[in-house]
């Protein structure tokens, strides 16, 4: 992982180059508010909130303030639940991942060929600022995007290893994704700085569901 910085944000990329990229983290869900999006300062966001697992937690804090060169952050996390969530409201538009969903895993955040995507410009196009634990998104130009993908695992094996073909491999999960189950979910991060300190953002690109409760 690498840094790379912006006007007023930073955002992890992969070592050695420009591009954003993907994280990923296995939650136990305790809300989803995918197909039923969510009001947040006024806009309509789709998110997923859950709690990771204690020593992936710790990972996870510790290599994201490491690549971000920071002591501490705050971050959109509540009873140590994480909330994962996209950038703006959502629309259609023929750039939408969920249109060829399987370039979501081809391509790190911000490869995409269409500049209508925040997979293409994803930096450029979102500017976190921060209000207490909440987080604003202002955005540069208008975006278009789908539905965040949500696959189905449940009874399916697949390869860590090649995850390029997982949209073929893994059916779609149709539904919101019930409170007590773990999910896999895929997220880009960006650093942004306030007066009241700086802030994490975890932006949600898609989610895996490995199991849910009877």
């Amino acid at each position: 992982m690498g840094l790379s910085p912006h006007p007023g944000n930073s955002y992890i990329v992969i070592g050695g180059t420009n591009k954003v990229a993907t994280m990923t983290t296995a939650i136990l869900v305790t809300s989803s508010n995918i197909h039923r999006m969510k009001e947040v300062f006024g806009e309509d966001r789709r998110m997923i909130a859950g709690i990771p697992h204690i020593t992936e937690f710790q990972r996870m804090e510790a290599g994201l303030l490491m690549a971000l060169h920071l002591d501490c952050a705050h971050a959109q996390m509540s009873q140590q639940a994480i909330t994962f969530s996209t950038t703006r409201t959502m629309g259609t538009g023929g750039s939408s991942p969920a249109k060829n969903p399987s370039r979501m895993f081809r391509q790190p955040a911000g490869a995409s060929a269409s500049r209508g995507s925040p997979f293409a410009s994803a930096v450029s196009n979102t500017q976190g600022a921060g209000y207490g634990e909440y987080i604003i998104f202002v955005v540069k130009c208008a975006l278009t995007l789908a539905a965040v993908p949500v696959l189905d695992a449940r009874h399916c094996r697949f390869s860590l290893k090649n995850l390029v073909g997982l949209d073929k491999v893994l059916p779609a999960f149709n539904a919101e994704v019930p409170e007590g189950s773990l999910a896999w979910v895929g997220y880009t991060v960006n650093k942004y700085t306030t007066t009241r300190g700086n802030h994490i953002n975890f932006n949600l690109l898609w989610v895996v569901v490995l199991g849910t409760p009877e």
